[in-house]
């Protein structure tokens, strides 16, 4: 060797003997006055790399690893530490091509495959990125990382039964990898196996407690199983750890808001919103928390702000058309509620049709509209009201006595309400849902009628009934109800559970109750209760709370005709918001309503009575999960009226 070559290479070994103390300035010095001195040092310019590196300085590293291989295009080490630097800047396509001149170099390199597989995930190219993983193992088939990671591609394909036995090999090659454990987690959970995903968390924290994502993922997991309590605690053991987490912030104050803790949720909310001012979920939640208290401006303006972060989110529009529906604001909520079709509650219900969707628009004079029926037997109820309107619309014919010509209607509902809405008066030919149906021009679902009417407030059609039971069934069942001492009063205590659709299971555990919740109407004197309870609820009534009287006909109702003319021979029904609260109120009969906290739009804000039923009257929960005030206040309205 030259001189001049032992005193590079003194050199270079001086500057990694400091850069190995972590004296990197000292280390750093040196390598930029022996590139001062010698330009052309590969070996110097690589070196600067890897000391920009370890010191976080990334760009910095990554132009110096670039001016070496313009040197040295062969050294593969260099190859490796540029890509490893693209990646951790987040510059996935250049590390691609970074690992592609690599594995040219060295093509058995199972860790090369490996890291390409994971920038080529990070561009969401997992069939590529699989085939990247695949050759990894083909050199090395225990290589742990390459397992878990195949197990990640075949997870976001869709292949969650392959992930799952990826992951398990990864885990019988290295039982205490944490990322493994947590990712099989998240496979059991897709696959509908929760107890094991739960197991699997636990696992994963075993291996490494400060694993965030494992705390996080398990409380969301507690949280679709309803364990919200389960549920803070893991988002809390999140949040230590990472307390700018705006979704684990957000997915905690769910919980506590579930729990009715309203104020502690407010607070949860803020907190994400604290760390992610333009995070949509917390907006809707503050939102709907404010809304709740009648907070009307606030709730609104948190609305226009996610709009503002997402304008095509169809739960902001969603969720705002409700509050702005429940402040009697139709104009706005109505237009609003449209957007409800792109929800992933409602977006498998959308009707496909050739024909176009009516909104008002266009005349209807001479044509055949469709108007069908959506979400529950309660909202039929509600708005085949509208069906004689649309089959009135009509124009001018052209003739001598400018007469109209009437819109030919269609009505299709559910079969249990079919019979019933054929009371309904007006021209309009009512099906049920799945009986062919004849050709028709346009299509409309019930819920869009009110825009397509203009409903305001003030002009919602109220004339009741609109619906009516059976003569001959309300006849017999005015004979066996005449045996009844007393005020004869139907009761309902809970809802239809909807188990498939989450949102609305959480609902329903909100306006549903135990039939013993309303032993204290049983003390009431001068009154006989009759059961309208359906579905497996229904079962209660054969063992109701002492001193509550209860007579269960409830098998002999087939279908809501039956219902209908049960309810005509009674005074007075008494239900939490379910279809018989809709069914008495088209029927022209008293019904008391016993109202959650937060109660649906359709009953507006602080009202005791209802624009679409004259005969109702409405009991809502004062705080959230109040039951008991409310029971006490309609025991105390029944024994006046009883009296």
């Amino acid at each position: 060797m030259s001189a001049a070559t032992r005193t590079v290479g003194d050199t270079l070994a001086e500057g990694a003997a400091l850069q190995q103390r972590g004296r990197l300035a000292e280390a750093e010095a040196i390598y930029r006055g022996l590139l001062q001195r010698h330009p052309g040092s590969a070996d110097a310019l690589y070196r600067l790399g890897l000391l920009l590196a370890q010191g976080e300085r990334l760009t910095e590293a990554v132009e110096m690893f670039a001016a070496a291989l313009l040197i040295a295009p062969g050294f593969a080490p260099l190859w490796s530490e540029q890509a490893a630097a693209q990646m951790r800047l987040d510059r996935f396509e250049a590390a691609v091509v970074s690992y592609d001149r690599l594995i040219a170099l060295r093509p058995d390199d199972a860790e090369a495959f490996n890291n390409r597989g994971a920038a080529l995930l990070h561009l969401a190219r997992p069939a590529d990125a699989l085939a990247s993983f695949d050759a990894a193992l083909a050199e090395r088939p225990d290589l742990a990382a390459a397992l878990c990671n195949r197990g990640n591609a075949l997870l976001a394909l869709g292949r969650v039964a392959e992930a799952l036995a990826s992951y398990d090999r990864t885990l019988a090659v290295q039982p205490n990898l944490a990322q493994a454990a947590l990712n099989r987690a998240e496979a059991l959970q897709r696959l509908g196996r929760p107890a094991e995903a739960l197991a699997g968390y636990d696992q994963a924290i075993a291996a490494a407690p400060g694993l965030v994502n494992a705390h996080y993922n398990r409380g969301n997991l507690l949280q679709t199983l309803d364990r919200h309590a389960e549920a803070i605690a893991s988002f809390d053991a999140a949040l230590t750890l990472l307390p700018g987490h705006a979704d684990a912030a957000c997915n905690r104050a769910i919980s506590l808001q579930a729990l009715g803790r309203l104020d502690a949720a407010l607070a949860g909310y803020e907190h994400a919103l604290a760390h992610r001012p333009t995070m949509v979920s917390p907006l809707i939640g503050r939102a709907s928390l404010l809304g709740m208290h009648g907070r009307y401006q606030e709730a609104l303006d948190d609305y226009a702000r996610a709009r503002a972060s997402a304008p095509d989110n169809a739960d902001v529009h969603w969720n705002e058309a409700l509050c702005r529906l429940g402040m009697g604001d139709f104009a706005g909520g109505w237009r609003e509620h449209e957007w409800r079709w792109r929800t992933d509650w409602l977006r498998p219900a959308v009707r496909h049709y050739t024909q176009p969707l009516w909104l008002g628009e266009t005349s209807l004079a001479g044509r055949t509209i469709l108007l069908h029926g959506e979400q529950g037997f309660g909202d039929v109820l509600q708005f085949c009201r509208y069906a004689p309107l649309v089959a009135a619309l009509g124009a001018p014919d052209g003739g001598a006595t400018g007469a109209a010509t009437p819109a030919n209607v269609v009505l299709e509902v559910p079969y249990l309400l079919a019979r019933l809405i054929r009371s309904m008066p007006g021209p309009q030919r009512v099906i049920a849902r799945n009986e062919p149906t004849s050709e028709f021009d346009l299509h409309c679902p019930l819920l869009s009628l009110p825009l397509a009417l203009g409903t305001t407030l003030e002009t919602i059609p109220a004339s009741i009934p609109y619906l009516a039971a059976d003569p001959d069934q309300e006849r017999a069942w005015r004979i066996r109800l005449a045996g009844l001492p007393g005020l004869r009063v139907g009761l309902v205590w809970a809802g239809n559970p909807r188990a498939g659709i989450p949102a609305a299971s959480a609902i329903d555990r909100r306006r549903s109750i135990a039939l013993a919740r309303l032993a204290p109407l049983g003390a009431v004197p001068g009154v006989s209760f009759v059961s309208l309870q359906k579905g497996d609820r229904g079962a209660e009534a054969k063992a109701p709370p002492p001193g509550l009287a209860l007579h269960d006909w409830t098998d002999e109702l087939w279908d809501f005709a039956d219902t209908a003319a049960l309810i005509a021979g009674l005074d007075l029904v008494i239900s939490v918001d379910t279809a018989v609260v809709h069914l008495a109120g088209a029927l022209g009969k008293p019904v008391w309503v016993l109202n959650r906290y937060d109660a649906c739009w359709r009953w507006l804000h602080g009202r005791t009575d209802s624009p679409w039923y004259p005969t109702a009257r409405l009991f809502r929960q004062s705080s959230y999960g109040d039951w008991d005030s409310v029971i006490a206040e309609v025991a105390a309205a029944l024994r006046e009226r009883a009296g």
